[in-house]
């Protein structure tokens, strides 16, 4: 499953939505780990 949806190449209009996901799911972590400091 992993490999199917990893080894497909990533189309160039569909690089951006990836890289804005990664972001947006780093930034996630990074309040998290903020909030979690804060306690």
């Amino acid at each position: 499953m992993c490999k199917l949806k990893y080894g497909k190449k990533i189309k160039p209009n569909n690089l951006a939505l990836y890289l804005k996901r990664i972001w947006e799911w780093e930034q996630f972590w990074l309040y998290c780990a903020l909030y979690l400091s804060l306690l």
